[in-house]
């Protein structure tokens, strides 16, 4: 280790860097585990907002001026060469593989290696909260952030430090975080898609300044010229830490993934982790709180998971991306393959290609691999290889869908609907009419026995749907075999919609007799919910209730069916169920990429169960 690298480096930070990178795959591949592990992404923001402000002023310090040129050289030397080596990687081996994994690859691959993914992901409309078909560089608005961040506040700080009093620099940075929180929290609470709000540098910059405001805060600290600090200041700020560790590890674990709650869960997050760095500075002595810290966040494997943190935290979420479309195995399995191999990628791009890049730059690095090329034979080979891997990228950015094939599915039900080819006479090309036996997989629960005067089956001019996706996919399928129904269905809708489109009905005068109320795969849905369904229908009407179905990380599914089956079999007078899940299980190469959609033979069944359900009344 170098004089210089000694100088710099903070004990225990490393290790803080592992805290939050393992936040960041617990949220992303153990679902369940750390509901809010997002918050590893804020905790990433305060170190860097921390760390770049301290060399900086340390710079100023020592030399008397800031460098911007150098310090943005050294930038791209320790990020661009990681994030380029990755996302072309990924890129190949998403295209290779094929699938939804592959979609949008052109604009994606852009974002990631310019540093603005962030605003393309907005520019393009696409949601960082989207469950059922993820993007292959989603994570990639991070970096996105911290780039710009990077471009833009050592202009800044050299303002700051030129010309504001050192006592007044920390607020400064306090009320950029402040401004910044703020313009989060309004667009959370009245943007229709809060991904503008959490992706946004200027809405998610408040955890970089907060960091920013703790270096200002303590003026000549990395230059060794600070004043030491009291016994009592080392126990107050252990305890600090302490208490900081404490609460990112609360808020990551027990607070619900509820996008209402994300404002508040990364501003705390961002305070707990500045509080930690405080008790890990120089400044501090190793009295007992703070020496059992740096025990825990400086030992060899924190340190060593954390020095390649950034590119496990590149790796991880493409490799499950592909992994999550393209395998049928368990969240564990594929939890447990891609953390493994993503810490062997990050670790062979930290040595291999990262350090090399970071000590002799680009050029010198780009004169050593010709170096070792130059036998006829390696350069065959390599100029082969070469060819091979450009053709397939080139290939890739080419023919990458721009739509996931659940997205065409919907797309094909609606143009149906729209264009008038549903058939408005039900016997006409349906796989199965209304009077025919319940289709495969579907729910043999034992019919009530007909009375005196038989109930006719409900025509489609009685039944009003509220629906999701799945519905809106199935439009035309619903319309062959139920002429008439009134189908209001959207991408994303959930429960908590309901309730006021039901009361719009109400007030309209167009709920009819029969509701079927289809929202279970996107969120759950609990017996109040459906308390609250038949009391607004009222008794005189019918509610018909579709289960969902998803893959094993939308853990919000089975409580619901639960309920669901619950409810019906506390009132078979008034609910039914549409057993999708039990269906969608039993043909799933009806699905499409992201195991939740039916594709157009499976809107069919979906459509014959709703009818199974409508006749067994």
């Amino acid at each position: 280790m170098t004089k210089e690298r000694q100088r710099t480096r903070i004990r225990g930070l490393d290790g803080l860097r592992t805290l939050a990178v393992l936040l960041v795959l617990g949220y992303h591949l153990l679902v369940g585990v750390f509901n809010s592990g997002f918050i590893g992404v804020d905790v990433f923001f305060v170190i860097s907002g921390f760390l770049i402000t301290s060399l900086l002023m340390r710079e100023k310090e020592t030399s008397e001026k800031i460098d911007i040129r150098a310090f943005w050289v050294r930038r791209i030397r320790r990020l661009v060469p990681a994030v380029v080596v990755a996302t072309l990687s990924v890129v190949w081996l998403a295209r290779v593989v094929g699938g939804d994994s592959a979609v949008q690859l052109r604009w994606q691959s852009l974002g990631a290696v310019t540093g603005t993914y962030n605003w393309l992901e907005v520019a393009y409309h696409s949601s960082y909260f989207e469950r059922q078909s993820p993007m292959l560089l989603t994570n990639m608005w991070s970096l996105a952030v911290e780039q710009q961040f990077y471009l833009v506040w050592p202009l800044v700080l050299v303002l700051i430090l030129g010309f504001v009093s050192w006592r007044f620099r920390p607020h400064i940075a306090l009320g950029l975080a402040a401004l910044s929180f703020g313009a989060n929290v309004v667009m959370t609470y009245t943007g229709k898609d809060i991904t503008r709000a959490y992706v946004g540098t200027d809405t998610h910059s408040f955890g970089l300044m907060i960091g920013a405001a703790l270096a200002l805060s303590l003026p000549r600290l990395l230059s060794g010229k600070r004043k030491p600090l009291s016994d009592t200041q080392v126990r107050r700020y252990g305890i600090y830490g302490w208490l900081g560790l404490l609460v990112i590890i609360a808020l990551a674990a027990f607070v619900p993934d509820d996008p209402r709650f994300y404002p508040w869960v990364m501003l705390g997050a961002s305070v707990a982790s500045a509080a930690l760095i405080r008790a890990m500075l120089p400044d501090m002595r190793p009295l007992l709180s703070v020496a059992t810290l740096w025990e825990i966040f400086d030992s060899r494997p924190m340190r060593w998971i954390g020095e390649r943190s950034y590119g496990i935290y590149l790796w991880h979420w493409p490799l499950w991306v592909i992994a999550y479309y393209s395998l049928r195995l368990s969240v564990i399995e594929i939890a447990i393959y891609v953390t493994l191999l993503s810490v062997l990628l990050a670790h062979l791009s930290y040595v291999f290609i990262e350090t090399p890049i970071r000590r002799m730059g680009f050029l010198a690095f780009v004169r050593r691999i010709i170096a070792s090329v130059r036998s006829p034979r390696r350069l065959l080979v390599t100029s082969m290889v070469t060819v091979l891997l450009v053709g397939v990228l080139i290939w890739a950015f080419i023919s990458s869908p721009n739509k996931t094939s659940a997205e065409q599915f919907i797309e094909e039900g609606q143009h149906a609907t729209v264009s008038g080819t549903a058939s408005a006479d039900p016997s006409q090309g349906s796989s199965q009419g209304p009077s025919q036996k319940p289709s495969q997989g579907a729910s043999q629960k034992p019919e009530p026995s007909a009375s005196a005067t038989e109930i006719p089956m409900p025509t489609g001019e009685q039944i009003s749907l509220i629906g999701d996706s799945v519905s809106l996919g199935s439009s035309a399928a619903l319309q062959e075999r139920l002429p008439g129904i009134a189908i209001d269905a959207v991408v994303s809708r959930n429960i908590t919609h309901v309730p006021g489109i039901i009361d719009t009905m109400l007030a309209q005068g167009t709920l009819r007799e029969y509701v079927i109320i289809s929202v279970s795969a996107n969120s759950a849905i609990s017996q109040a919910d459906i308390d609250s369904l038949l009391e607004k229908i009222g008794p005189e009407r019918k509610l018909v209730l579709v289960t969902g179905y998803g893959p094993e990380r939308c853990t919000w599914i089975p409580p619901t069916n639960a309920a669901i089956r619950e409810a019906a079999d506390a009132n078979e007078k008034q609910i039914r169920v549409v057993d999708w899940e039990t269906i969608a299980a039993s043909n799933q190469h009806l699905l499409a990429g992201d195991r939740v959609h039916p594709n157009t033979e499976g809107t069919g069944l979906f459509a014959d169960e709703i009818v199974r359900a409508l006749d067994s009344f």
